[in-house]
């Protein structure tokens, strides 16, 4: 299905926009048929190499063109397509003594350096308390408790990256985008063979570059692999794939010419 996906798309550089060929929606947004279900080109772009957006995310276009479909210039915005807010809710958290003591209560903090792990409810892995007649995110709760309010648009992120954790030593404040960025530096989203839409394995990654490194024209390979050539350069150019790229290795001093 990438293959299909990447032939609609017109690649210019890596930095430029890729503009999708098909399909268009009447707001400018390309659209791909994906299971007989058209779905937006720019969230199956995103997809592919970051990984399944959480549901309702809305992917914005860094470079301001609806049509685009370069993963480098896609990111995930601060609220949902309808207006609602993601995940957490972007509220001021207040409160009482009562509910401060209630929430310590649900906390297992026995080691002063580790993982203060949340006791009670969890959602999607996070810890959920009840507050004010709405879930509030535990370790959101935790920080505000410790550092005061979290600014409007940002996430509150784990530097242990457990989800369950409420330590406020092991919490930081962090941008929509630069959450997403931990998340792909740290290898906690799909990608790889592990990805569902994944073509490609890593024998298959290192024999595309071996091949390049050797003289092989893109086009060439994308037939050898039944890929598009849009899937090669984007393995050559670390797009996708880039968490194994092969190490490159100097020539020795005498060997160089």
């Amino acid at each position: 299905m990438s293959f299909r996906f990447w032939s609609h798309v017109a690649i210019e550089s890596d930095d430029e926009c890729w503009p999708w060929t098909a399909s268009r929606h009447p707001d400018g947004y390309g659209q791909f048929r994906e299971a007989e279900a058209p779905v937006g080109a720019h969230r199956f772009a995103y997809a592919l190499v970051f990984g399944q957006p959480p549901r309702g995310a809305r992917i914005a276009h860094r470079c301001g063109h609806r049509a685009c479909v370069n993963p480098a210039h896609l990111t995930l915005a601060s609220t949902c397509s309808r207006g609602e807010p993601q995940a957490h809710d972007p509220r001021p958290i207040v409160l009482a003594a009562a509910d401060i003591e209630r929430f310590w209560s649900k906390v297992d903090a026995s080691s002063k350096d580790g993982c203060w792990l949340w006791t009670a409810t969890l959602t999607h892995g996070y810890g959920s308390f009840w507050l004010v007649g709405t879930n509030a995110r535990a370790h959101r709760v935790a920080y505000t408790l410790a550092h005061g309010p979290i600014p409007d648009d940002f996430c509150v992120c784990h530097r242990c990256d457990n989800p369950r954790c409420v330590n406020p030593e092991h919490l930081f404040l962090g941008t929509n985008a630069e959450n997403q960025a931990d998340k792909v530096a740290k290898l906690r989203h799909s990608h790889g063979e592990a990805h569902g839409a994944a073509r490609l394995c890593l024998a298959d990654i290192a024999e595309i570059h071996r091949l390049a490194a050797s003289g092989g024209k893109q086009t060439v390979i994308a037939t050898q692999f039944d890929v598009s050539r849009a899937v090669i350069h984007g393995v050559l150019t670390n797009r996708i794939w880039k968490t194994h790229t092969p190490e490159r290795r100097e020539r020795p001093v005498e060997e160089r010419s």
